[in-house]
């Protein structure tokens, strides 16, 4: 009832009940519905007002003068009242000033058109009909998307509307017909069409009845057999009614001979107007059966995608599982025999980090390092003839030194690329879909509700983890935004969140996703080590498709250019990965799978990465050599998430740890030249409580000048990301 050409239609013939002794009383509110909607409706009412009032006086044209000045002024009057009244109501909560209004125009309209009021009571009664009668209008169209309804459903007012559009158009006749008949056989069509269920009977029976009981048109009998073609199932149903049109003319019978003529005529129209009236109606097997192509395409596209994730990588796969573990053993044996008994072991960490790695491996391998780290290291290291002598003995038991880093290189590739798939498609398959019924339903009640939908689509079907985009024509995005949460609330029986993403060509276009309920302030900033314009650290902070929240900080080894490439290497395939809609901790599992089986461990980068899920308030922090991060309570309680994992594929298992977030915490991540680089930590702890309150920018930028006014164990690149937590 929503398209322009039913609005017009129901403009037409609902202004001429104000021929009947009720006057504007079933006009004004069937008015107000249609303007609140959309204020842009004025202009096809006022229109189609004038062109019916004007057609209704040629019946009376001598009169012509007379009845512009007493019907057509008195019209233009109550248009004009509208509009202001509507610019009013939107700028003052609506609620119960529409009934006020309702009130004040009528009796206003009584006095302009019937010049008084004769009988009180009557005039109480009718005036309480329009009332009730906006009432249930309005609240038909509210309820229907209402969680628990049963009852309100907006097929009627689509009846109550066409009914008075009937009542209007039973005012008069046309080559003796009752233009109340053809609207009624018009309507019969689009609920038949449209609805194809118990609403269009009803409609048939209601306004048949009308008709036939108080108007004592017979012939509106045949509504319910243009009705029962239109509900059918067959295709044509334009043959059907001709068909039938024509038999009856040729068999003598009670039918009014040019109103069968005028049936067909008008089945010839309807099926021409058919594609801007009728919402595209699907049956449930063949929506279903679309829908699970969709959901199956996209999966389909998700592991494509992953497999060419794969690919571009295959070619590259060096090291064997079996050396990457000789070397890690024989690396962790020399620590536990030399460096855990040193007295200088806590600083010689602090200083070299992960760094140490690389240089036991060096000694396993005996690689020959002239870098200043290495020299720097065996210059100061008190454990230096112990350590060499064990690597020596570690070497030459295992062959570390001449066993070929390529062997088994194709066994390799496949075990590393099974592990991955394997991976993958656990997380794929655990995932539990949404009923496609869903779908269906969801779009059905956008339909029923007056929207023109242009475009659904799934783009994640998980149960949990869904995001649906819709496309509305020519609405208001704040209402739309509103509605639509009723109408997927009542669907789902569960909370949504709908997000306005883009307005084209005037379709506005919405994502639909699980509520939520928690949004991330954030703020950022960077320093680089003795003075380099480049800072070897990286960092993404991105929103997911879905509403998930991801950041990740990666520090390259060393400084400058270099480390900047390694990190932002690594940080350019945790995105690519999580592009893949796999849940983080898998994606973080296969990149440490892929860097297993990579010789990367001589250039490896940290990674320290958060996923924050805003619908469930967990928070998930993942830690590969990355330094500790902060989650600062309202109360100003410091939570320290430590760092238990070497980098990237030094180590099979990626530990994780989980935090569900509440309002107004405050979560602080950074490369290792922050928290652990600062002399006197304690003191760094009571700064941060200080500031807490600031926004996250604002506490960025003052704990890095703190780092820079303070003394600092090492000089290295600094990143500093802030995350502040707001309940919706």
């Amino acid at each position: 009832m929503y398209k322009k050409i039913n609005v017009f239609l129901i403009g037409c013939f609902s202004i001429l009940t104000i021929y009947t002794k009720i006057g504007y009383m079933l006009y004004i509110p069937l008015l107000f519905y249609y303007l609140i909607r959309n204020i842009k409706n004025i202009y096809i009412f006022t229109i189609s007002g004038i062109t019916s009032l004007i057609l209704s006086f040629l019946n009376n044209i001598e009169n012509i003068q007379k009845l512009l000045i007493s019907i057509l002024v008195p019209f233009l009057l109550l248009m004009i009242i509208m509009y202001l009244v509507i610019w009013i109501l939107n700028k003052i909560s609506k609620s119960y000033f529409v009934y006020l209004f309702i009130v004040i125009i009528n009796i206003f309209m009584q006095f302009i058109y019937f010049k008084g009021i004769d009988e009180l009571l009557p005039f109480l009664i009718y005036l309480g009909i329009s009332c009730l009668l906006y009432l249930f209008l309005e609240k038909n169209l509210i309820d229907s998307i209402s969680p628990n309804n049963n009852f309100y459903n907006n097929a009627y007012v689509s009846i109550i509307i066409s009914v008075i559009a009937i009542v209007g158009a039973a005012q008069f006749k046309l080559f003796n017909i009752n233009l109340g008949i053809i609207v009624g056989i018009y309507f019969s069509m689009y609920f038949g069409m449209n609805y194809k269920n118990i609403y269009s009977t009803l409609y048939a029976l209601i306004s048949t009845f009308i008709l036939m009981f108080i108007y004592k048109e017979l012939d509106a009998l045949l509504i319910l057999v243009i009705s029962s073609f239109y509900i059918s199932k067959f295709s044509y149903p334009i043959i059907l009614t001709t068909l039938f049109s024509t038999m009856m003319i040729f068999i003598p019978t009670n039918f009014n001979q040019e109103l069968l003529l005028s049936i067909m005529v008008v089945s010839i129209i309807f099926e021409v107007l058919k594609r801007f009236l009728i919402k595209d109606q699907l049956s449930d097997e063949l929506v279903i059966s679309k829908l699970y192509s969709q959901i199956t395409s996209n999966i389909t596209n998700e592991v494509l995608g992953f497999a060419s994730f794969l690919d571009k990588f295959i070619m590259n796969f060096k090291d064997s599982n079996e050396y990457n573990k000789l070397i890690h053993n024989s690396i962790q044996t020399m620590m536990n025999n030399c460096c855990q008994q040193c007295s200088q072991f806590k600083e010689c960490k602090s200083y070299f980090k992960s760094n140490l790695y690389i240089i036991f491996k060096q000694m396993l391998l005996k690689k020959e390092n002239n870098n200043e780290e290495y020299l720097y290291f065996k210059k100061n290291c008190i454990k230096l003839n112990e350590l060499t002598t064990l690597s020596n003995t570690l070497s030459k038991r295992f062959s570390l030194d001449s066993l070929s880093m390529h062997n088994s290189s194709l066994i390799v590739q496949l075990i590393g690329v099974s592990n991955s798939l394997r991976k993958y498609a656990i997380d794929i398959v655990s995932k539990k879909e949404l009923d496609a019924k869903v779908i269906f339903e969801i779009k059905k009640d956008i339909l029923n509700f007056g929207y023109d939908l242009t475009y659904i689509e799934v783009i994640k079907p998980f149960d949990d983890d869904y995001v649906i985009e819709i496309g509305i024509h020519k609405e208001e995005e704040n209402e739309v935004i509103n509605n639509l949460t009723k109408i997927i609330n009542n669907v789902l029986k569960e909370r949504v969140s709908v997000i306005f993403q883009k307005k084209d060509q005037d379709i506005s276009y919405f994502k639909i996703v699980p509520e939520i309920k928690i949004n991330i302030q954030y703020g950022f900033g960077t320093l680089s080590a003795n003075n380099n314009n480049i800072c070897g650290d990286n960092y993404i902070i991105k929103e997911t498709c879905n509403g998930k929240f991801i950041t990740a900080i990666s520090d390259g080894m060393g400084s400058g250019f270099n480390a900047f490439k390694e990190s932002n290497e690594t940080l350019n395939l945790v995105s690519t990965v999580l592009e893949q809609n796999l849940e983080a901790s898998t994606a973080i599992e296969i990149l440490n799978t892929y860097y297993a089986i990579q010789e990367y461990l001589e250039r490896y980068s940290t990674l320290d990465l958060l996923e924050i899920n805003r619908h469930t308030k967990l928070a998930k922090f993942f830690k590969m050599g990355a330094t500790t991060s902060y989650i600062i309570k309202h109360n100003g309680t410091i939570n320290k998430i430590y760092n238990q994992n070497l980098p990237f594929g030094i180590e099979d298992y990626v530990d994780n740890k989980e935090y569900i977030l509440e309002d107004n915490d405050l979560i602080l991540m950074s490369s290792d030249g922050i928290f652990e680089n600062l002399v006197g930590n304690e003191q760094l702890d009571e700064f941060i409580k200080k500031i807490r309150g600031n926004t996250p920018q604002k506490i960025v930028y003052e704990i890095l000048q703190y780092t820079m006014n303070n003394k600092i164990k090492v000089k290295d690149d600094a990143t500093l990301i802030a995350l502040k937590v707001k309940t919706t």
